[in-house]
């Protein structure tokens, strides 16, 4: 079973420890040997993953607190522990046939006696302790399929925030408890008409009253104020204004957090790496020019990469439009950046 409880307390223990690992980098004085740079490295990497890590098992855990209290809840049912253990085995051969999407949801045996608590909100479906959160992907589809092991069918589509070219698209399939198949038609019902959405961070309630709501396919000019990823005329992706000024907050923000820390450990670090050898405040670097000169150009290429992630983040915020300049100059800096440590390794050898 899922703990988002304990998952975003160890995201933020994870962060915590790499801001302090920063912390006693900038404090110690740096004498050019690898455990100052592997400090910063590890600091930076566990205060950026931890803290993302946190926030999504936050608002798992904000998810799950939200259907505890009653709230925004389409329908409920338990499933007997043997109905359920037979439904993992009917699962497990569904995918083995070509075609079918990968189940998302955590399937474990349960033994004789238990029930398995599910519950379909507005906003997340909770199965077996598991939440899974409907802000972000988008339901293409919800269907309620009879015989003689019903089940739930959801597609769920994660649009990549850029040009979908990483697009996910997953399925979540859960058992019916006998007696509620009614209540089932009436989820799979619920979601085909994308009545399902309360208004979220991301997106909004869909139904015309937010200018913000309006997503325009660049391709097509294909209209839509209704939560979707893909241009229905043409399939290519979508956004409304809305997903991109808040995305483009999100990607600002992290983007300002790593340009000061990378600028942080320029201004401390430039001299010293122009001047290899020589002590310069009170400490030298050991390596060659060579090697202080690929430090250089890949502190560089990620102080680029944050100034121009809050580029791009301004930008969207301010006209609720993308760009791909910002995709092809990642890349870009990237290429530059591998090279900058090839240049050291092989200096160093």
């Amino acid at each position: 079973m899922q703990n988002p409880r304990r998952g975003r307390n160890l995201g933020l223990i994870f962060a915590l420890s790499g801001v302090a690992a920063c912390g006693v980098a900038f404090v110690a004085a740096d004498d050019g040997s690898w455990i100052h740079a592997a400090l910063m490295i590890f600091g930076i990497s566990a205060a950026v993953f931890g803290g993302c890590a946190a926030v999504l098992q936050h608002l798992d855990l904000r998810a799950r607190n939200q259907l505890a209290r009653g709230e925004a809840i389409v329908a409920r049912w338990r499933v007997d522990a043997e109905r359920w253990n037979a439904f993992r085995e009917f699962n497990a051969s569904l995918g083995q046939q070509p075609g079918k999407l990968p189940n998302e949801a955590t399937l474990r045996p349960h033994p004789p006696g238990d029930s398995v608590e599910i519950i379909v909100g507005k906003n997340a479906i909770q199965v077996d302790g598991g939440i899974h959160r409907l802000d972000i992907p988008e339901v293409e589809g919800a269907t309620f399929v009879e015989g003689a092991m019903p089940y739930l069918a959801f597609v769920l589509f994660y649009p990549d925030p850029g040009e979908n070219t990483t697009s996910i698209r997953t399925a979540l399939r859960f058992p019916v408890a006998p007696g509620h198949e009614k209540a089932a038609r009436g989820v799979a019902e619920h979601f085909a008409q994308g009545r399902h959405l309360s208004e979220t961070f991301f997106h909004g309630a869909g139904d015309g009253s937010d200018p913000e709501d309006v997503s325009t396919c660049l391709q097509c000019g294909y209209e839509t104020h209704h939560y979707v990823a893909n241009c229905p005329r043409c399939g290519s992706g979508v956004r409304s204004r809305r997903w991109t000024r808040r995305f483009g907050a999100v990607i600002g923000v992290c983007g300002l957090g790593v340009t000061a820390a990378t600028g942080a450990v320029m201004v401390n670090t430039v001299p010293m790496l122009l001047h290899p050898g020589r002590d310069v405040g009170g400490a030298r670097f050991g390596g060659t020019a060579g090697q202080g000169v690929s430090a250089l150009v890949l502190l560089g290429c990620v102080f680029l990469f944050g100034a121009g992630c809050v580029a791009y983040g301004m930008w969207s915020v301010a006209t609720g439009k993308g760009t791909r300049m910002v995709r092809w100059g990642a890349i870009g800096l990237g290429a530059v950046g591998a090279l900058a440590v090839a240049g050291f390794l092989v200096s160093a050898g």
